[in-house]
This record gives C-alpha cells, structure tokens and sequence, in this order.
C-alpha cells in the first residue's frame, strides 16, 4: 500500500528545509560580499590557527585571477603570513558571475564573490592546500594548489 503525503505536508517540509538552509548563511550586501573568511562561520575540522588575526598581516601578497572560468595561476608558493587575493573578472553575457573556493581538507573555505569583487586569505599554517570551486565543481580549471612554507 502507497502512502501519499499531502499538499500542505510537503509544502510544510519544503519551509522546513528552507529555514535550515537560511539559519547557515549570513547575508551579503554589495558592501560585505568580499569579505575576509574570518566573517565566515568555522567549517568542521578547520583550523584556527590558519588565518592570520585581523589587522596583523606584514606579509606578501599573491594575486589569483579568475577569467574565462580559469584561475591563474593554479599552483602558487608563498610563506608563512602571506595573503592571497582571489580577483573575479570572470563575465558570462553581460552578467555577473560568483566563484567560491572550499580546500579540499576543510582547511580554508572563501565568502561567494561576484564578477569585480575579490576574497583574500591570509595563511598563516606551512602546507599544501588544494581546492576547488565549489559552485563549478566540474571546471578542471577552477582548481588550485597552494603551497605554503615555512618561516
């Protein structure tokens, strides 16, 4: 025997769903969109040790730029207390585009960020982290590495 739900039960468990989506995001205005990961809540496992507190960064910057749904550079190498800056010229018929980047150890995760914005980390922990973009997860060349060294 089939059970059915009813209109008003399903309509119920799609506002439910829609509620717990909303309760873990923060709002974005045109004025915080590129904000520092730091505004950003904890991912499971990340470490706080990653990020550099605000106000303290004295290292070099690296620039990422992201055109035609491709990072360049895909691979780059910075020390310890550098900030990488990801810029979004990516355009698609006029309109804008957001990219968000996740490492695939948890370890850094970006704000979205729209065509003409940029998201910048500051890496504070030697390693190597790879990520992707999580909203274009198939693009091969929407895929990073970063290695960081040491002192």
């Amino acid at each position: 025997m089939e059970r059915k739900i009813s209109p008003l039960t399903a309509l119920l468990l799609i506002l439910l769903v829609a509620l717990i989506q909303a309760c873990g995001r923060t709002q974005t205005t045109p004025s915080n969109r590129a904000a520092v990961l730091s505004d950003q809540p904890a991912l499971p496992g990340e470490d706080a040790d990653l990020l550099a507190p605000e106000g303290s960064f004295n290292g070099a910057t690296h620039n990422v730029v992201i055109k035609n749904f491709r990072l360049d550079p895909q691979e780059i190498t910075i020390r310890k207390g550098d900030r990488v800056i990801w810029q979004n010229d990516d355009m698609w018929r006029e309109e804008g585009i957001y990219h968000q980047f996740f490492a695939h150890n948890n370890r850094f995760r970006t704000p979205k960020f729209f065509s003409g914005e940029s998201a910048n980390l500051t890496f504070e922990e030697p390693g190597t982290y790879t990520y992707f973009d999580v909203i274009y997860k198939e693009r091969e060349f929407l895929r990073g590495k970063i290695t960081v060294l040491g002192g």
